[in-house]
């Protein structure tokens, strides 16, 4: 399989981009979480050295985040992102990017004029895109096309 690597400069802005909105939405939870265990929102903005107000804005915000999005993994590039900061192990990123429900390159385009994507959400594309970002090994990257191999193979046997 012939993969085309991003340059190492834009490697790293992507990854960086990925983590800051990953990290970002983990901290407004945490905040959340902590105003929930903490004995008051006075406590928590003391620990941060910030205003009781400003804490509560980061709660909401983070409850808002953990409302809609829970533990919900949106596509394989995010995946990939958890995965790299730390949010994933290995074993957990192999299942769950082995067993996605990828989108079919056949739905490529939505029309005539849109032939030239070049990436498809939520297809194999994305797992090859976080490669390329350097979010996910190579080893890793080719244990996730081994074990997807493996299963289309039981699937047409």
């Amino acid at each position: 399989m012939t993969r085309t690597l991003t340059p190492d400069w834009q490697a790293r802005l992507i990854a960086a981009t990925a983590h800051k909105k990953v990290g970002e939405e983990g901290w407004y939870r945490t905040i959340a979480a902590a105003v929930e265990a903490a004995p008051s929102q006075v406590a928590v903005a003391d620990a941060l050295h910030t205003s009781q107000a400003q804490v509560s804005r980061w709660a909401a915000k983070g409850r808002q985040i953990a409302a809609v999005r829970g533990q919900k993994i949106d596509s394989p590039y995010e995946a990939a992102v958890r995965y790299s900061v730390g949010e994933l192990t290995r074993d957990q990123i192999i299942e769950i990017l082995s067993t996605w429900d990828y989108r079919r390159w056949d739905n490529r385009t939505a029309g005539e004029h849109d032939d030239l994507l070049n990436t498809v959400a939520g297809s194999f594309d994305e797992l090859t895109a976080a490669h390329a970002d350097g979010l996910l090994e190579d080893d890793t990257y080719d244990a996730i096309a081994d074990a997807l191999e493996e299963r289309a193979a039981v699937r047409t046997a």
